[in-house]
């Protein structure tokens, strides 16, 4: 009854080695990481550069810091959140996912706002060659604000809006 079980666990621990040496093979076949802009946050004056992981062969993790500077206001904000892919292709291809935002942005010493908030998003990532990306996304977010004017609280409230982007990136 022992050598059986020990016959068991060795298969199952075979079985495991080999799942994990083979799922690291298909993982090295494309790249695990991507580094990309959003065309049209530029066009709008937003610098932004988003960081995406790849967790599994279906999912992955991205964060996208900001930088707001222009028209009399300058600002900060991250957003980090989650991408599932349809196909086991990350990160290429169909993918829904959520995030979370925060955002600070002043007005000199006359006006500034924080922001908390999150939304869900789908989009589609294609790569053009074996490195170069290119990616849309549509999604829906919320975003609650506190505003501050002349060292004041002024106001609070919530917004709903839709987001998009355009994305170019480089992946490794």
């Amino acid at each position: 009854m022992k050598s059986k079980r020990k016959g068991i666990c060795l298969g199952f621990a075979m079985m495991l080695i080999v799942g994990m040496v083979g799922s690291t093979a298909l993982a090295e076949e494309r790249p695990a990481t991507v580094v990309s802009t959003n065309a049209l946050s530029v066009l709008g004056g937003v610098i932004n550069v988003q960081y995406e992981r790849v967790l599994s062969p279906g999912m992955s993790l991205y964060a996208s810091p900001r930088l707001l500077i222009g028209g009399g206001l300058t600002g900060l904000g991250m957003i980090a959140g989650i991408k599932k892919y349809l196909n086991p292709t990350a990160p290429e291809g169909l993918w829904f996912g959520g995030h979370g935002d925060f955002a600070y942005v002043s007005a000199g010493t006359i006006a500034s706002g924080t922001g908390l908030g999150g939304g869900a998003d789908v989009g589609y990532k294609y790569f053009l060659t074996e490195n170069f990306t290119i990616e849309g996304s549509l999604g829906l977010a919320y975003m609650y604000m506190s505003v501050s004017v002349l060292g004041y609280s002024w106001g609070a409230g919530g917004t709903f809006g839709v987001t998009g982007s355009i994305g170019v990136g480089y992946a490794f």
